[in-house]
């Protein structure tokens, strides 16, 4: 079932958007003039977000629309990695949330680019 494939990975990529913009679900339906539920419903991939809501948000976030999705094979949405996410997911996800917030804290251009090859040269 790609859409739903597809509907998970808008969800929690809609999630990880507002969690890094702080912004709260309640902040968000207000924004979207919809319930918290239904943004809730949205996150979670139970429900198909509309292309207009899409666009809004992608304008709210000050993202570009395609964040929300990702590469695809021919007509499957590859997001098998997130249909089956265990516990340790979760944690990285959470980590990796974390790291972005204080990335976007450092103000000076040479300390980013450091921190950047840093975990360049951790990685290899």
């Amino acid at each position: 079932m790609p859409f739903k494939n597809l509907d998970l990975l808008i969800g929690i990529r809609l999630k990880f958007f507002r969690e890094l913009k702080d912004v709260s679900q309640d902040q968000l339906a207000a924004f979207l003039e919809i319930s918290v539920d239904q943004v809730s419903q949205y996150e979670r991939g139970n429900d198909r977000i509309p292309a207009k809501t899409l666009f809004n948000l992608s304008n709210y976030f000050e993202i570009p629309l395609s964040s929300f999705f990702n590469e695809t094979d021919g007509d499957n949405c590859a997001v098998t990695s997130y249909q089956g996410l265990t516990n340790d997911d979760v944690i990285l996800y959470e980590q990796t949330l974390k790291l972005i917030r204080a990335f976007m804290t450092v103000d000076d251009s040479e300390t980013r680019d450091l921190i950047v090859s840093l975990a360049e040269k951790l990685v290899k």
